[in-house]
């Protein structure tokens, strides 16, 4: 939809406007779809944190967090041992994952800061007028 729409070179290169309503491309239905699914499992997400955080208080969150790995051996003296089980294992490494978001955090960036910095010239550029008094409070600079 949003090559239909020619955002690339709305966004990067400043050319065009944004159509007035997306409805007009066919993909917006399945669109509109999956952004309700994602919402969802959002929210989902965010209910089994607190879930795992305030009603079990089993850690979770903590032993997915950044830093050293340690899994529980009962054959330990304290029964904890480093999990460096997975040191040289470049596919496996938990920072890969973390690594692959690097790219679609900086292009929502891109595109949210436009947004964000001057929000009365970008909407206009794209034939948008912000007439509510709230939306122009927020884009006074």
């Amino acid at each position: 939809m949003g090559l239909q729409a020619h955002w690339p070179d709305i966004v990067f290169f400043g050319h065009g406007a944004l159509p007035q309503d997306f409805w007009a491309y066919p993909l917006r239905g399945v669109h509109y779809f999956f952004s309700r699914l994602l919402m969802a499992l959002i929210a989902l997400h965010i209910a089994g944190a607190l879930y795992h955080t305030l009603v079990r208080r089993d850690r979770l969150l903590s032993r997915m967090a950044f830093g050293r790995r340690q899994q529980r051996d009962a054959s330990g003296p304290d029964g904890v041992v480093s999990a460096d089980h997975n040191k040289g294992k470049f596919w496996q490494s938990p920072w890969l994952s973390r690594v692959i978001l690097v790219l679609p955090t900086l292009l929502f960036f891109k595109i949210g800061e436009r947004y964000v910095s001057a929000p009365v010239q970008v909407t206009a550029a794209s034939g948008i007028v912000l007439g509510s008094p709230a939306a122009l409070l927020i884009s006074a600079p």
